[in-house]
């Protein structure tokens, strides 16, 4: 029976059916693309601008700079990666040929023997590498990947490989060495200009000899498939690594919000969502004479500890009224109440409170206890006043702001008293003394720098003596009279504060300082600071 007869051909019913979704499609495409234009529009100039940065070098902010080296050292990884990966793929496959040269020699093989040959070329080459990691540097990540656009581009040519194997070489190579190449580029578009090297290659061969339809429509889907993938991936790594940036400075900030409530109230504890204390705090226990051997106050509800039914509702709605606020705030306030012990005595305690998010957008409440029976309260006479920190910026390492307490006018005393929290009043500096380089700072100019450049001979002695001295979640140490420099012109402030030694979820060690920020750096508008109000915090 003749085969031909067996296939039946295509009729105008396959042409109606075809056309018909074909039809569907488009005008769903037409509407969406109407429906959306303006996000189109808008995403059209984002990739025209991307595209127009990457024949230039423009001048980069403090914190885009840092996301790009973050980036570059995450390439760098990703190159290793892929060295060690090809070595693994080449071996593979050159066993295989070791095998039919020591079997059966005299059997004719399916590759050409140039195409075996380039292979054990690039596997040496990988292998030599791999050997002496040094040769990659972040430098000439794109000179590598360039290489690597030369070699499968001649793994194309008619010397490797014939027209009618075009296409199986085209993927595999695609498959195999392209797709998982694209994280090694800097850019898009380096990976679109080299991707055009293999491409260039098989349409210059179908000009010359006959190629197989196949083999183009092959070599134009991976370029689409190349481009996609690097575009992806730069989106991708961006993202994580601005985040990453972002939940370290959300660390930072909370360790020095900590570190302030340590040394300026009795006890500080975390309460969750529901106002239950998250873990057993020695000092709060002390506190409220619950020394008890087994008892515990993890778990237990804050009200539990305020004198009455009535104090504990007011305090609640106090507790509450951030509630409704953005997730990327940052609220502060600070009030006057009434504790009771384990022997029901009465006391005044002052209350700081700062309610943040956690990265899974869970609420949390920082709470400061301070015993006011016999000593001055910092908040004074005065109404409630809420402090809101701007959401932050998109940027990862925008300057955020460290809270502090302020004395501001106010209405007469009420029977629940309650003091206000300014804006901007704190500096923050989060030193990697390993490195010797200010790894993170609520002020943008500090990040970076080396703590020779911010201080004087004795503070940096200071800060060499407090790292070798202090231990992990050991108490602050506070200073006075410390020479730094924040701003161009090369003045000196004398600052006074406190260093500790915190320890990131990585593990990593470090140094921070928690200092009154000058009035020139401050960047609240008509921000009056007088000496009575700074002497009461240290």
């Amino acid at each position: 029976m003749d085969s031909g007869g067996s296939s039946p051909r295509l009729d105008a019913s396959f042409l109606v059916v075809t056309g018909a979704f074909q039809i569907v499609f488009v005008c769903r495409l037409v509407y969406s693309g109407l429906r959306h234009r303006g996000y189109l529009c808008s995403a059209a100039r984002s990739i025209i601008k991307t595209v127009a940065r990457s024949f230039q070098r423009p001048k980069l902010a403090d914190d885009e700079r840092l996301v790009l080296e973050q980036l570059s050292q995450v390439r760098l990884h990703i190159t290793r990666w892929y060295v060690k990966c090809g070595c693994v793929m080449l071996a593979l496959p050159l066993c295989f040929v070791q095998w039919n040269v020591l079997m059966a020699s005299q059997r004719p093989t399916q590759l050409p023997a140039s195409l075996t040959w380039s292979w054990a070329g690039v596997f040496c080459v990988c292998t030599a590498v791999d050997m002496f990691p040094a040769v990659l540097s972040v430098r000439y990540l794109n000179m590598y990947y360039a290489l690597a656009s030369v070699v499968w581009a001649a793994h194309l040519s008619p010397w490797h490989v014939t027209p009618e194997r075009s296409a199986e070489i085209s993927l595999f190579i695609l498959g195999l060495g392209r797709v998982p190449a694209v994280g090694i580029a800097t850019s898009p578009v380096v990976v679109a200009a080299c991707s055009l090297l293999p491409l260039l290659v098989v349409l210059f061969r179908a000009g010359t000899e006959a190629m197989p339809p196949v083999s183009i429509f092959a070599e134009v889907c991976g370029f689409v498939a190349t481009v996609c993938a690097s575009a992806s991936l730069q989106l991708l790594l961006s993202y994580r690594i601005e985040r990453s940036l972002q939940y370290k400075k959300m660390e930072t900030d909370f360790n020095a919000a900590s570190s302030l409530l340590h040394l300026t109230c009795d006890a500080v504890v975390e309460l969750d969502a529901d106002l239950r204390m998250t873990e057993h705090k020695a000092s709060l226990s002390a506190m409220l004479l619950r020394c008890r051997s087994g008892g515990t106050l993890a778990g237990m509800d804050f009200t539990d500890l305020l004198a009455g039914a009535a104090e504990a509702s007011r305090v609640v709605e106090l507790l509450r009224r951030f509630e409704d606020c953005s997730p990327e705030s940052v609220n502060a306030q600070a009030f006057l109440t009434h504790l009771m012990d384990s022997d029901y005595n009465r006391f005044r305690t002052e209350i700081f409170q700062v309610m943040y998010h956690t990265p899974q957008g869970v609420a949390r409440h920082l709470i400061g206890l301070r015993d006011v029976t016999d000593q001055d309260s910092l908040a004074g006479s005065k109404v409630v006043e809420s402090m809101l920190i701007a959401p932050r910026s998109i940027t990862p390492m925008s300057a955020g702001a460290c809270s502090s307490l302020d004395s501001q006018p106010s209405a007469p005393a009420a029977p629940l008293q309650t003091g206000a929290l300014a804006e901007d009043r704190f500096l923050s500096i989060l030193i990697d003394m390993d490195l010797q380089i200010v790894q993170a700072s609520s002020l943008l100019p500090c990040l970076g720098k080396h703590p020779a450049s911010l201080f004087s001979a004795a503070g940096v002695e200071l800060l060499e003596r407090s790292w070798r001295e202090m231990d992990t979640g050991s108490s602050a140490l506070s200073f006075s009279a410390l020479e730094i420099r924040l701003d161009a012109a090369d003045a000196c402030h004398l600052v006074s504060g406190t260093l500790q030694l915190v320890q990131s979820t990585s593990g990593s060690r470090n140094l921070l300082l928690v200092c009154i920020a000058p009035l020139s750096v401050r960047m609240a508008p008509n921000c009056e600071v007088e000496a009575d109000v700074v002497s009461l915090y240290f």
